[in-house]
């Protein structure tokens, strides 16, 4: 498996993994409208195949992580993603790197807290704002629970 930066990507080739892992290119969340095509990134290539796409941006105080999708779980390829942040972070000099979860995603939840991130802040009702812009995120996850809070989870650097 090759980390590479997304701009080396064919703009074919991000949207197809986006519309197939993600529905699309479009990602809401409280900090703000995002299209996940035009975003810097890390992508996970093995062979000639995308497996995964990391997204971010880098904001004044911390650098967040817009989107994290894998073709397969379970498989390190969001661990390596995620383990590459630290340099981008370093790179940036910012010493916090921030995400964005909604409150059904409990993989995430689980993801996150494992490698380092704590959540520090929930925002209620802020899918209800999300889906307001855009009407096709769901209201029931595939287990049943109600999509409606974000949670902000941060990993802080010394």
């Amino acid at each position: 498996m090759n980390i590479v930066k997304t701009n080396t990507l064919s703009q074919e080739d991000k949207h197809a993994f986006f519309h197939f892992y993600c529905g699309g290119s479009r990602m809401v969340v409280s900090s703000g409208d995002y299209d996940l095509n035009i975003l810097p990134g890390l992508a996970a290539i093995e062979g000639d195949e995308i497996i995964g796409i990391l997204t971010f941006l880098v904001f004044e105080a911390h650098v967040e992580i817009i989107s994290l999708h894998c073709s397969e779980q379970n498989k390190g390829v969001g661990t390596r993603l995620i383990n590459m942040m630290d340099d981008v972070v370093k790179q940036y000099q910012k010493h916090k790197l921030k995400v964005i979860t909604t409150n059904d995603n409990l993989d995430a939840l689980r993801f996150y807290q494992k490698r380092g991130f704590r959540i520090v802040n929930v925002i209620p009702n802020a899918v209800e704002t999300a889906r307001a812009k855009k009407p096709d995120i769901p209201k029931l996850s595939e287990s049943g629970i109600p999509i409606k809070d974000e949670l902000v989870l941060l990993k802080t650097y010394a």
